[in-house]
């Protein structure tokens, strides 16, 4: 992770808690992070855009697809902007990114074979943005305020070994996949 993230100006660098730490090594299939502000729910989510794509083991020739949603473009914009220029400002890094697509559907291609596909559930709540990805990784943050019709197309896009990892802050509203 980047750990001038996890620090304010002006204090020393917190330790982490147990609940963290956690956070931070928890390798199951299905995860769920749902938690106040500020526990640093999206630097995870942020380092695994990163480790699963640059750790995922693909064969030569091959592609490996994950997709990152969020529930609105307000929320995908500042997750999107943060992770892009966090990659550009790393040598080491930018130099594993082969392409990168910008636009309404960015994507962001590897130079081992991994694609993630950058997607929101948009304000109709349709799963157009959802259709025809084949993902082995599905990460998706502000989950909170997701719907059930693009959560039910992201099972389908998954492939049986996929991993799942949803992110947000609890609201109250029950309705949700999220909870």
């Amino acid at each position: 992770f980047w750990p001038g993230d996890l620090t304010m100006k002006g204090a020393d660098a917190p330790a982490l808690s147990l609940e963290q730490i956690i956070m931070f090594t928890d390798q199951s299939d299905r995860v769920m992070f749902c938690t106040g502000r500020k526990i640093a729910k999206s630097l995870v989510l942020e380092c695994q855009i990163l480790r699963q794509a640059i750790t995922e083991d693909i064969k030569p020739s091959q592609t490996t697809e994950g997709l990152i949603t969020t529930p609105r473009e307000s929320q995908m914009d500042v997750l999107y902007g943060r992770i892009v220029k966090k990659f550009h400002e790393d040598p080491l890094i930018n130099s594993l990114i082969a392409r990168e697509i910008g636009g309404d559907k960015p994507e962001t291609h590897f130079r081992n074979g991994f694609k993630w596909f950058w997607r929101i559930e948009g304000l109709g709540g349709t799963d157009t943005n959802m259709i025809g990805i084949r993902a082995r990784r599905i990460l998706g943050d502000e989950q909170q305020l997701g719907n059930w019709v693009c959560h039910d197309s992201r099972k389908m896009s998954a492939l049986p070994d996929c991993t799942f990892l949803y992110a947000g802050v609890p609201n109250g509203v029950r309705g949700t996949p999220f909870y």
